[in-house]
């Protein structure tokens, strides 16, 4: 089982670095305990900093130009470095990585963010080049139950919040088009050999969708800025309709009901929107599927960080081992990633802090009326006991 196991990433790429190392720190402990040997990285990008300026020399101007096929240069120099791994694992494997293993006939192994964001924690995507490794991954991820489980209580909790707290915020929805938009840099917009898909590439399939829908919606990817208004504008001259915002989180558009059609290029949105009983038109295949051949299995961290999970992977599926239950946010307190459903389960926790910290208001309010004290020594009280004196001010300034 002692032989090599090297980390590859997309080396020209530098935006995000900090996340795939930061994935390999997570599962060369479990790797390591295994085999005695940690995941090797092709290049060490916190030490190594000479050599990978060297290799991305030898890829000239941009990743976007060559995530499906490196200049010849930069193929020979990995050629010379590479040597004969055991397996390859990588984060968000480019296309051209995967090529260059194929082509030597080394297995390999891709992790990244599941497109499915509402679990109680981020889920990890997983497939292998292996086909008797890929049928393990399938056979032992988190079962569909369960996902399913998750999709059905998040949508309940996004519907009751509607109801109690902007029910027409949700009306002028019915029989509208919602066009679920991107980041400009997101490689699931990359074409072969070197094109950035836009909503023009589809516009004949755009209006066609819009064809029957009384209102026309965008929803921003939360990352896209000035690229998102853009790209409503071209919504507009495409379809001949006004265009709206859409306004919401993305649980509460998940949340939707009646005659809602969901459509955009190749948004991982639109792969969750299917578990929420909404209509979906992709127009482009997703980077991470779900289904097929080459699907993707979904694992929670704590599965990747365990012996047992890598034991099926090196030891040739003699493991049973299933997927974990998984621990609430435990990645997304890792990662930092609170985007989504993050924010919004973010969000409730810290309305349970405030709801708290009130009730705590109210009782020392009456534990202190009960000694009798003036309003001024009580106020002072309360500030001394609670909150800091600013917050304090501005909200006795509001009660008048």
């Amino acid at each position: 089982m002692k032989s090599r196991i090297v980390f590859i990433e997309n080396y020209s790429r530098e935006q995000a670095w900090q996340d795939r190392r930061f994935i390999m720190e997570l599962i060369s402990p479990a790797v390591m305990q295994l085999t005695g040997q940690p995941v090797e990285p092709l290049i060490d990008t916190v030490k190594d900093l000479p050599v990978l300026l060297h290799f991305q020399k030898l890829v000239p101007g941009g990743w976007e130009k060559h995530y499906f096929e490196l200049p010849s240069p930069a193929t020979a120099w990995l050629e010379r470095r590479f040597g004969s791994p055991r397996l390859v694992i990588s984060y968000e494997m480019p296309v051209w990585l995967r090529r260059f293993l194929d082509t030597r006939h080394i297995p390999w192994i891709d992790i990244r963010l599941s497109p499915l964001r509402f679990s109680h924690d981020l889920m990890l995507a997983v497939r292998s080049s292996c086909r008797a490794l890929q049928a393990h991954l399938l056979a032992h991820q988190i079962p569909l139950s369960t996902i399913r489980l998750h999709a059905t209580q998040m949508q309940a909790s996004a519907r009751r919040l509607i109801r109690l707290q902007a029910p027409g915020s949700v009306a002028g929805f019915s029989n509208s088009l919602v066009f679920i938009g991107q980041t400009v840099s997101d490689a699931a917009l990359l074409a072969p050999p070197r094109r950035i898909l836009t909503l023009s590439d589809f516009a004949e399939q755009i209006k066609a969708l819009a064809a029957d829908r009384s209102r026309i919606y965008y929803h921003p990817h939360p990352y896209a800025a000035e690229h998102a208004l853009r790209e409503a504008e071209n919504l507009k001259n495409i379809t001949g309709h006004s265009v709206s915002l859409t306004g919401l989180e993305t649980a509460s558009l998940l949340a939707l009901e009646g005659d809602v059609k969901l459509t955009g290029i190749s948004s991982g949105l639109l792969q969750e929107a299917e578990y929420f009983g909404l209509k979906t038109h992709p127009l482009y295949p997703p980077v991470c599927p779900l289904e097929g051949d080459e699907a993707c299995a979904q694992y929670y961290i704590d599965d990747l960080m365990n012996t047992r999970f890598w034991e099926g992977i090196l030891a040739e599926g003699r493991s049973t081992y299933r997927a974990g239950p998984g621990h609430a946010n435990r990645l997304r307190h890792l990662h930092n990633l609170w985007f989504s459903y993050g924010s919004y389960m973010r969000e409730r926790n810290e309305n349970q802090v405030l709801e708290h910290r009130l009730a705590r208001v109210e009782h020392v309010c009456y534990e202190l009326s009960q000694r009798q004290y003036g309003w001024r020594r009580l106020s002072r009280a309360i500030r001394y006991r609670i909150f800091p004196e600013k917050k304090l001010k501005s909200l006795f300034r509001s009660d008048g």
